[in-house]
């Protein structure tokens, strides 16, 4: 992955468990409902942030 080559130790460690996190929390709701359309969204966010972080050129 492009990205993770730019990030330093520090932040693809941030970056790996705030995947986990945005994953584990909208996997599923209480009645078994994929929420997946808001983790694509979540994570589209982080790798965003994470792209202005180290100087990356967002499309």
């Amino acid at each position: 992955m492009e990205l993770m080559k730019h990030m330093l130790l520090e932040d693809q460690d941030f970056f790996v468990e705030s995947v986990e996190f945005v994953l584990d929390a909208v996997a599923q709701d209480q009645a078994g409902n994929s929420r997946a359309d808001i983790g694509i969204y979540l994570i589209s966010l982080l790798i965003a942030d994470q792209k202005l972080r180290s100087g990356i050129c967002i499309e």
